[in-house]
């Protein structure tokens, strides 16, 4: 399904989901929004590859459904074939295990099905910032499959990498490490967004990550949280 191209740019997502009525659903949810727009949609799971490498969305929205194939497995192979994308993933919450490999296969967002449009809307905006948008409980457990739990040493480069952070970086971490957002960081730390956004982009860049759900793992690895 073709959308014409708006002369102003727009966050270009596309939907793969085998349900014709959701899908057509968030098709209606997404183009409703002036900053978004549908560059494409199927229920054909075979072509839903071809579909994410010809249109390059920055998001790309996935309806699991392992009865009919959907399944995290899929994410590396989309996220190859355009670069530039990033996953969320439409779930329920009862799917827990199949939410947390979703996000180890690089998924960066995980909406409900019971969500509403204002959450999806939100989810899609923070994501393509370069945030994860997880449920704080499901945080824990991405961090704790994820993460070692023997904590070792980190390496050389890793440890200079640490070394590097600021005082306030640090703060900004562990915060991020208890699930709070860039605005409830702001007030902890009685700081600006702005700031906040401004010191996240100079963790990024010293830790070499390139994503909220990145950083924690990091930093729960190397034990900064």
């Amino acid at each position: 399904m073709e959308k014409k191209t708006s002369k102003e740019y727009q966050l270009g997502v596309v939907i793969i989901e085998k349900q014709a009525l959701i899908r057509a659903g968030l098709v209606l949810m997404v183009d409703s929004r002036l900053e978004m727009r549908v560059l494409g949609e199927t229920g054909d799971i075979a072509g839903s590859y071809e579909l994410v490498e010809h249109h390059q969305p920055d998001i790309i929205l996935l309806g699991m459904d392992a009865t009919e194939g959907i399944t995290p497995n899929m994410i590396p192979s989309l996220l190859k074939r355009s670069h530039q994308s990033r996953v969320i993933v439409l779930s329920t919450q009862s799917e827990e295990e199949s939410n947390l490999e979703a996000l180890k296969h690089g998924a960066l967002g995980i909406v409900f099905y019971s969500d509403t449009p204002a959450i999806l809307g939100k989810a899609i905006r923070k994501v393509v910032a370069g945030e994860a948008w997880v449920e704080r409980s499901l945080i824990a457990n991405v961090l704790h499959t994820l993460a070692d739990g023997n904590h070792p040493a980190p390496n050389h480069s890793e440890k200079d990498q640490i070394d590097e952070l600021t005082l306030r970086e640090r703060d900004v971490i562990q915060l991020i490490g208890r699930g709070f957002k860039n605005q409830q960081i702001a007030e902890k730390l009685c700081l600006s967004e702005s700031t906040i956004r401004h010191h996240l982009t100079s963790i990024y860049h010293k830790l070499g990550v390139s994503s909220r759900l990145e950083l924690l793992v990091y930093a729960n690895h190397n034990t900064i949280t």
